[in-house]
């Protein structure tokens, strides 16, 4: 997920909590990676939905940017570029999440770590 400001920042999390006068921004081991006051913040995007695989904890698309992002049960989130949204779609429709990422995803596309 990512928090986006009314200046453009974007923000990558794995949790948003409300605080007092904003959201605190959290990563998947539960440290703190920001803050936005509420009268910064344009959005929260929840970029991510859970699934059902044994190596995926959850998976999204971002159609604007046009990258995938995984999330995996061994820990840490990746973002994968330049990814056509049918390879997301196949993806979620595929009888093993993990084998079409080792057969499609993986070594195709540049990728980074972001959570």
């Amino acid at each position: 997920m990512k928090a986006v400001t009314k200046d453009g920042r974007e923000v990558e999390c794995a949790e948003v909590r409300e605080h007092d006068h904003g959201v605190m921004l959290y990563d998947g081991d539960d440290r703190q990676v920001g803050y936005v006051p509420y009268d910064g913040l344009k959005h929260v995007v929840r970029t991510r939905l859970p699934v059902s695989s044994s190596s995926l904890r959850s998976v999204g698309y971002d159609e604007e940017a046009g990258a995938l992002e995984l999330a995996f049960h061994s820990g840490g989130v990746y973002r994968y570029e330049s990814v056509a949204e049918e390879t997301y779609e196949e993806l979620l429709r595929a009888s093993s999440r993990g084998r079409y990422f080792h057969d499609n995803i993986r070594g195709e596309y540049d990728y980074r770590r972001i959570l």
